[in-house]
């Protein structure tokens, strides 16, 4: 969605000029005469900021064939740093199917206003914003480049962009912001409708737009001043939204987005020649319905390459199965299709379910139309089972359960006959699990030391270890992992490069690697330490920036790590620890710590498992001093006194360190 932040302006010249640049174009003309321009507010301008944004006025005119959405932006630069922040402004369009006209571009400084459109730098270039995410839109920025702009100028800024994508089918939506990062003295938003009852939603419960009555049509206006600044908080759940907005369309009830998208999935032609050999090798090979679904999505999963060209009618129609099939890529949408068109082929029926990664379990809240969604999965129901399948987790093995399992929570089927939405259940195990274990093997003083190190990831895990070591390779984890380890130990050494082994049926990833670590002991120091932190549990223990909160927090849901450290001794000491045992049980978490010993050794596990998906504002200082005593319990260290003054048993382990063991907490 475009942020918006505008202000007022006025033509006075009556030509159209089209300009092209880099193969595209953008028009001027003077502002339409159906917009109507707010009454200006006169207040000082808040200097607080590098900008102060003075108006946003959004103008939508749904009467026509094409819808024009006009905008009005405001600002005045207080200090150098907003000079260079106002004096670039970008304003990004689909050329495909849109067009951008200029209306003016003011600069007013001291009083005086002089328009800026004829000598302003505008230029049009293509420039993926979503390209890291596989993803091309085919959107041009129109970037205005101001060249003589100071501190205290006021810019004004007044454009159009008429067109809507046409796989909407002519009916429109609108989102409109009402909060920002930063303070506007003014908001406008109008719509022009033919519709009496125009479909609205606001997150902000006390908005209500004023309707009134134009000749043959209505007009919806929110007006609004002083609209302070939205202070968004650290690490809140994706789903939550901390700025306020309100929406407009014309869709009307979830069954019109069913009617809308039904035609969009549906493909008749023949499956390709080398999709039907696939199909029935699988076939032959299959001892169930379930071992084929699973062999088609793993391969639609692992073999077509995820890519998206969303350009046009593809931002929500996707290509057919072979087009995919053939070019051996294709978005959640391609993938979903051509999932579903090999499901078919082996006699089982599925269905896309249009979901959201932003809101997930809080579509209900939104207007019903297509703009709620930003990703398809695959719906397949078999033999008493529901099974949900995202075609987009190249790294997802294990079993069909396992794969069928996701956390978008909530979905909109796309088939004859749906009305409202349908759940998705959250997956009930634990689906992210880390299993860590650091064996060191203490020799005589001043002798090097063996650590050996084992890593389980199972899971969701398994598939992010999957994708960072197919995205840097084995060298450069490697390497990664010796540095990790030369932060506690600077002498440690990889011995050799680490072993992994993939267990893709279970879908569980074990590293095992080796150390050598020279200087463990400080020869100079009649004391030792021995460090039994629980470092993996690191990053799901971390203290919030923003402890007095008024938005929620999010915790990875679903997830269990445990982190166990075993010393081996060279002789035998008499411990005497006293009771060292854990618990910190929270609403959002649980964390336990165990300490056991024998003659010649210690062991420490660490045990972290999350019970929620988020906390709330409530529960936020609970959970910081629930968090701090766990950090302090995970960073244990064990202190023994080596003192012996005896030089002939200099390198007897037994005798050097005989004399103090003591507990200490780490802060």
């Amino acid at each position: 969605m475009r942020l918006f932040l505008i202000l007022i302006l006025s033509l006075s010249w009556q030509v159209t000029a089209n300009t092209n640049t880099a193969g595209f174009s953008y028009q001027q003309q003077p502002v339409p005469a159906w917009v109507e321009l707010p009454m200006t507010q006169q207040a000082e301008p808040d200097r607080s900021e590098p900008v102060s944004y003075l108006l946003v006025d959004e103008q939508i005119n749904w009467l026509n064939a094409e819808p024009v959405a006009y905008s009005h932006i405001a600002m005045q630069a207080n200090t150098r740093k907003g000079v260079e922040q106002a004096s670039q402004y970008q304003v990004s369009f689909a050329p495909e199917y849109q067009q951008l006209t200029f209306h003016s571009i003011r600069l007013t400084r001291n009083g005086d206003t002089k328009e800026q459109l004829g000598i302003a730098d505008i230029r049009l270039v293509q420039r993926e914003q979503q390209q890291e995410r596989q993803i091309y839109t085919g959107y041009v920025t129109a970037m205005v480049l101001l060249s003589d702009m100071q501190p205290g100028d006021r810019l004004d800024i007044q454009y159009s962009i008429t067109g809507t994508n046409p796989i909407y089918g002519g009916k429109r939506s609108v989102y409109f912001p009402l909060t920002w990062s930063v303070a506007v003295q003014q908001l406008q938003l109008r719509v022009l409708s033919r519709q009496e009852k125009l479909a609205y939603y606001s997150n902000q419960a006390a908005v209500a737009p004023q309707q009134r009555k134009i000749g043959d049509h209505y007009e919806y206006r929110w007006q609004q001043n002083a609209i302070a600044a939205v202070k968004a908080e650290d690490n809140y759940p994706q789903w939550f939204m901390p700025y306020s907005f309100i929406e407009f369309n014309e869709f009307g009830h979830w069954q019109d987005v069913v009617a809308w998208a039904i035609p969009l999935y549906q493909f008749n032609e023949p499956l390709h020649g080398d999709l039907q050999l696939l199909v029935k090798s699988w076939l032959a090979e299959s001892r169930s319905l379930e071992d084929y679904a699973a062999k088609v999505v793993r391969y639609v999963q692992n073999d077509i390459r995820y890519f998206g060209m969303e350009i046009g009618l593809n931002s929500h129609q996707p290509y057919s199965p072979n087009t995919v099939f053939a070019r051996k890529y294709g978005d959640c949408k391609d993938k979903t299709t051509l999932m579903i068109a090999l499901l078919a082929a082996g006699g089982i029926e599925a269905y896309p379910a249009l979901v959201s990664n932003a809101t997930r379990g809080h579509i209900q809240r939104r207007l019903p139309g297509p703009i709620v969604f930003d990703h398809v999965i695959t719906y397949l129901p078999l033999n008493g089972k529901d099974y949900w399948l995202d075609g987009t987790r190249s790294q997802q093995y294990g079993s069909l359960e396992q794969k069928g399992r996701q956390y978008f929570q909530q979905a909109l089927l796309i088939k004859n006959g749906v009305t409202e939405l349908t759940s998705i259940p959250m997956p009930s195990n634990t689906d992210g699990i880390i299993e860590t274990e650091e064996r060191f093997q203490l020799a005589a003083v001043g002798a090097p030391v063996t650590l050996s190190i084992s890593l389980n990831y199972q899971q969701y895990e398994a598939e992010s270890f999957r994708g960072m070591l197919d995205q840097h390779g084995l060298t450069e984890y490697a390497n990664h992992l010796e540095r990790v380890y030369q932060q506690q130990y600077p002498g440690a050494d990889l011995m050799a490069d680490p072993v992994i082994s993939d267990d893709k049926q279970n879908n569980q990833v074990q590293v095992v690697a080796s150390f050598s670590i020279d200087n463990f002991w400080d020869e100079t120091e009649p004391r030792q330490e021995l460090l039994l932190f629980g470092d993996y549990l690191e990053r799901f223990m971390q203290l919030p920036k923003n402890t007095r909160r008024k938005m929620p927090l999010y915790i990875e849901p679903n997830v269990r790590v445990q982190h166990r450290i075993h010393f081996d001794l060279a002789s035998p000491i008499d411990w005497q620890l006293g009771d060292l045992q854990v618990k910190i049980d929270h609403p959002g978490f649980v964390y336990q710590r165990q300490v056991d010993t024998s003659a010649t050794s210690i062991t420490v596990v660490h045990h972290y498992q999350s019970k929620s998906d988020h906390i709330t504002p409530e529960q936020a200082l609970d959970f910081v001093s629930a968090v701090k005593k766990v950090r302090d319990a995970m960073y244990f260290t064990v202190v023994i006194d080596k003192t012996d003054p005896v030089p002939e048993v200099e390198l007897d382990l037994k005798q050097r360190l005989r004399e103090m063991l003591k507990a200490t907490e780490t802060p």
